[in-house]
């Protein structure tokens, strides 16, 4: 018996590349600047602040200072050579091509996914996927009927053992033999 392959789907494209993703990408591939892109928030995380917190409240005081200081300065860095980026001649046209790049890559994706549902409606395919939806409902139903047998088992031993321990009363002896009450103890009388 052969085997189907069912195709895989594609993968799908990266998301569309940010500004400040291109503008790091251009000073990289043509001006040899790495640089990253730096937010805007300079204020240390409250974690830090946290652990700052427990030294002192001088601590805090220092380490807001200096992060500040750190993180103010790469932001005045990335806005710098940020502003170098786009105001060079050949940026609008890097810019397009990666904007284009990535929508040929959508377009692309679009095809091979038009493609991969084309070949999941083949009647091979379809077979193929049936089978192994008929085989995996079969192990579900097995592993379901197991798991019901052994809480079934569970809770039938518990209920017996319950019973067993159960001491009778004697308004239950009463129910159970009236005029022989006397003949049994009480002690070693268990209800069944």
């Amino acid at each position: 018996m052969t085997r189907t392959i069912i195709p895989t789907h594609p993968k799908a494209p990266a998301r569309k590349p940010t500004i400040d993703e291109i503008i790091s990408a251009y000073l990289a591939k043509f001006h040899h600047i790495h640089i990253r892109p730096v937010s805007s928030n300079v204020s240390p995380s409250p974690a830090t602040n946290a652990l700052m917190g427990a030294i002192g409240p001088d601590a805090v005081y220092a380490n807001t200072v200096v992060t500040q200081q750190g993180k103010a300065a790469q932001l005045q860095e990335w806005l710098q050579m940020k502003t170098f980026a786009l105001n060079q001649p050949d940026f609008p046209e890097y810019r397009d091509q990666c904007f284009a790049k990535y929508e040929e890559g959508l377009l692309e994706y679009e095809q091979k996914k038009q493609d991969y549902l084309a070949q999941l409606r083949t009647p091979e395919v379809q077979a193929e996927l049936a089978r192994r939806q008929r085989r995996q409902s079969f192990v579900l139903y097995i592993a379901l009927a197991i798991i019901g047998v052994t809480f079934a088992g569970q809770q039938v031993k518990r209920f017996l053992d319950h019973q067993r321990t159960q001491p009778v009363t004697s308004e239950m002896m009463s129910k159970i033999d009236p005029e022989n009450q006397t003949k049994h103890s009480m002690e070693c009388w268990y209800a069944v």
